[in-house]
């Protein structure tokens, strides 16, 4: 368990930190299951079987609640085994801001499977930008130039760490036994201070929510109409009527 002095600030930003990683999760949940169904999906869709919205809104139907369920298993395990506050409150911004985190890597994943018919082609694109995001999600990279700054705002791992970070360091106090700091980080705000984090959990959270609703619907749009820009995947199919048998 996290210890509560100074290197025990290190081991609970590195902790959360790794929560971003769960962005890879949601990429690898993509990648298992959506290109072969987008195979069928587009068969389907040239035999004028069913529209775009309706794959794609049970798709998410049966991804997003399981996506949550897991995201709060998850939450909760950190929590008791890693030593994080065991309250309600903490616990269930976390398990929100991990749920968005990996909705945000299936829908980058969407995104570039919908553009791209190769998986392991699309795999290694995605992998960059993730990591890219992660990086620059606000524990690494603590002071950027302005331009870059602002142009990561379209990063929604940035606000999810504000929002992590928020819930669990507020509240907490660290002993000053052994230096590790320039100077003793002896509450949640001063570590907050040191990394250059926002005490902007609301706001955070409602962009977060906002981010990660906008990168599903690009990733809707990029189903709908980039495969027939560039040569749907069954351009050459010919449609049939659909046969009805009766007994």
């Amino acid at each position: 368990r996290v210890p509560k002095n100074q290197v025990g600030v290190t081991n609970l930003m590195n902790v959360l930190w790794e929560v971003g990683a769960l962005v890879f999760v949601g990429m690898l949940n993509c990648t298992a299951s959506f290109p072969a169904e987008r195979d069928v999906f587009h068969r389907e869709r040239a035999d004028g079987r069913y529209s775009t919205l309706s794959f794609f809104s049970a798709y998410c139907t049966l991804e997003l609640p399981f996506g949550y369920l897991c995201s709060l298993f998850f939450t909760v395990i950190l929590t008791f085994a890693v030593g994080l506050q065991p309250h309600p409150n903490p616990i269930f911004l976390m398990s929100l801001a991990t749920f968005f985190i990996v909705s945000f890597g299936e829908s980058v994943g969407i995104l570039y499977c919908a553009v791209f018919r190769h998986v392991g082609f699309a795999l290694s694109l995605i992998s960059i930008n993730l990591g890219l995001f992660q990086i620059t999600a606000g524990f690494l990279s603590v002071n950027l130039r302005p331009t870059i700054d602002a142009v990561l705002n379209v990063n929604p791992l940035r606000f999810a760490a504000t929002v992590l970070v928020n819930a669990e360091m507020q509240p907490m106090r660290f002993s000053c036994d052994e230096p590790v700091f320039p100077e003793c980080l002896e509450t949640g705000d001063d570590v907050m201070e040191f990394y250059h984090f926002k005490h902007t959990m609301k706001e955070s959270f409602l962009v977060l929510a906002g981010l990660g609703v906008a990168y599903r619907v690009i990733a809707f749009l990029a189903l709908t109409y980039l495969p027939r820009l560039q040569g749907d995947l069954h351009a050459e199919w010919t449609p049939t009527e659909p046969v009805y048998r009766t007994r």
